[in-house]
């Protein structure tokens, strides 16, 4: 009996000790879910790769309007936040639960009881099989239709555009041809220009253009300077030539006046006039 005893409290003990130690490193928590597909109640819970724990029991809300999924975590001295959330995933058709670390993590951490949000990540062929069995493919075929007609009228509005601006084209090709014959005749005359105005700026020639100006300008000053001794000279002349006709207007003036006077003085004897046509003088 007292054995037995003994060995009871051993297992007692080894119950306890074990109690404590998963007090001490396991936390029990739920996530809350909107909405989930049914999958076994024992999951692999990941974090950043690492396995941390596992779900242990999935069930309803009172009024099934929310899934409940309970998990156990070994923290293992690791504190999460206690807004973290989970996500259901799917790698090589096995689903498995990642924690979530938080965009803005709260100041208090996960503990026991504690309330996650849970995230259901959908893959293709979940997908196509909610779709299937809603109807969607209904849909998604007539919205297909719709889209397929609607790019048939596209492609074809498209080819009558295409259609009508190689008619333009083909009516404009002359007008373009000529305008690009311009184009290069104009060109060609331009170079050519520029081609004559650089060999016109060659260094003999303007030496021989400011050479010929300085010529023109000696000539200029040479004919002003002829031109101004000629003008005194004409001056100096008419000046003579002025006075000698004045000295001569003189002297017949006086030779009138002489005649005026011997006339006068005929005319006033007696029978002068007479003697005026006979020609006889009167002292």
């Amino acid at each position: 009996m007292k054995n037995i005893l003994i060995v009871l409290g051993i297992i007692l003990l080894i119950l306890i000790g074990a109690y404590i130690n998963y007090r001490m490193h396991y936390i029990k928590v739920k996530a809350e879910f909107e909405q989930l597909d049914p999958f076994p109640d024992s999951l692999p819970v990941y974090y950043r790769g690492f396995k941390l724990g596992r779900s242990t029991k999935v069930y309803p809300s009172k009024d099934f309007t929310k899934t409940y999924v309970e998990l156990v975590l070994n923290i293992n001295e690791l504190a999460l936040p206690e807004n973290s959330a989970i996500k259901i995933k799917t790698k090589n058709k096995k689903d498995y639960i990642e924690l979530l670390y938080p965009l803005e993590p709260s100041v208090e951490y996960l503990k026991n009881g504690s309330t996650m949000k849970g995230e259901v990540c959908y893959n293709l062929s979940s997908y196509l099989s909610a779709q299937a069995e809603n109807g969607g493919f209904d849909d998604l075929q007539d919205n297909l239709n719709t889209t397929i007609s609607a790019a048939g009228d596209t492609l074809e509005a498209l080819t009558t555009l295409l259609n009508t601006g190689n008619e333009i084209l083909v009516d404009a090709k002359p007008d373009i041809n000529k305008s690009v014959k311009n184009l290069t005749v104009a060109t060609e005359n331009l170079a050519d220009l520029t081609k004559k105005m650089n060999t016109s700026a060659k260094p003999e020639y303007l030496d021989n253009t400011f050479k010929n100006v300085n010529d023109t300008t000696e000539n200029i000053e040479k004919i002003t300077a002829h031109s101004a001794s000629i003008t005194e000279k004409i001056d100096k002349q008419t000046v003579n030539l002025v006075d000698c006709l004045i000295k001569n207007i003189n002297n017949v003036v006086l030779n009138i006046n002489e005649i005026v006077c011997g006339l006068k003085s005929t005319l006033s004897k007696k029978f002068g006039g007479m003697r005026l046509i006979f020609g006889k003088p009167i002292n």
